[in-house]
């Protein structure tokens, strides 16, 4: 008799603990849903904000190259040296050039204007052997 008591007190034991288990784990879960809900409502916000400060500089530079009188006047040549003085003036203030190396530590590809990178162009970036 003294160990059918003991085997329902040590299953009524296990019980107890199973459902302190389930309840905990459910509490973290809940935890954790909010904590990631709370966040992801800041990343949504933080990439909107992102999205609208690109947009208005791409917006100010068509502005600033719809302004050149070579486009007016439809001097080709003069159009492609604005263009170009243009872009360079914009590139002290927006982007660093980013390369790709290989396992070797060698550059295989670079939006810089360099030996092993496309010029100016962040298009087909592949790694090299």
């Amino acid at each position: 008799m003294t160990r059918n008591r003991v085997f329902i007190l040590l299953a009524f034991l296990l019980v107890v603990v199973s459902l302190l288990t389930l309840r905990l784990y459910r509490q973290g879960t809940r935890e954790v849903l909010i904590q990631f809900q709370d966040r992801q409502l800041s990343y949504a916000q933080q990439s909107l904000r992102t999205d609208q400060v690109l947009f208005q500089a791409r917006a100010r530079g068509l502005r600033a190259l719809s302004s050149f009188v070579s486009l007016r006047e439809a001097n080709l040549d003069r159009l492609r040296l604005d263009i170009e003085s243009y872009a360079r003036q914009i590139d002290r203030f927006t982007s660093k050039p980013i390369s790709l190396y290989d396992a070797r530590a060698t550059g295989s590809n670079s939006t810089d204007r360099g030996p092993w990178g496309r010029t100016g162009t962040t298009a087909g970036c592949s790694v090299g052997t």
